[in-house]
């Protein structure tokens, strides 16, 4: 099916493929001062007793945090993927000749379409899904912070104006709560909007 949508519709198209949530997993680290090819090494190793599934096999991916000016802080999230689910789509696509752009995670397609929006300024972006709903904060064009909650658009959209559903205003308290934890974490930096 694949094949034929690539041959009809998407002649000249890239595939850019989202993982799902249980094929993967994001994880802090404070890195090492190493060069980039040693620290993802450093960090496969560093976060083998997180994952349920062999370190050795995953694909390993950083997500540097921003820093501020004066501080020496390093931060990032390691993403571990099992090989399967990669190697997988790449399969997949290749088998329908549809060249591959990029592997990526919800996350990193939430914070692609708000910097497209909002730029490097400080910013939420919601996204409100058929199963569960998710925040990322975004700074200076990288993913800071994230969250997914359970509660699915269907349960969001029975709240009306004259009487919020309480599921709304837990909502709204987790939001509060991821911002004020963001500017805690990167020394007042307020974000701007929510989008």
């Amino acid at each position: 099916a694949l094949r034929g949508w690539c041959a009809g519709v998407a002649h000249g198209a890239r595939a850019n493929i989202v993982l799902r949530s249980a094929e993967y997993r994001v994880l802090p680290m404070e890195p090492p001062a190493l060069g980039r090819e040693e620290l993802r090494e450093a960090a496969r190793w560093q976060i083998a007793d997180a994952l349920d599934f062999p370190v050795e096999d995953a694909a390993i991916d950083l997500l540097h945090l921003p820093s501020q000016a004066g501080s020496q802080r390093n931060a990032c999230f390691v993403v571990a993927s099992p090989q399967e689910p990669v190697t997988a789509w790449i399969e997949c696509c290749r088998s329908a000749q549809l060249p591959l752009a990029a592997i990526d995670i919800p996350e990193m397609a939430m914070r692609n379409l708000s910097v497209l929006a909002a730029g490097d300024g400080a910013h939420a972006f919601l996204y409100l899904g058929i199963r569960s709903t998710r925040l990322a904060l975004i700074w200076k064009g990288e993913l800071c912070s994230f969250r997914q909650l359970d509660m699915p658009a269907a349960q969001l959209a029975r709240s009306n104006e004259h009487e919020p559903s309480p599921l709304l205003e837990r909502l709204a308290l987790e939001i509060q709560r991821t911002a004020d934890a963001f500017s805690r974490q990167f020394s007042g930096v307020e974000l701007g909007t929510l989008w």
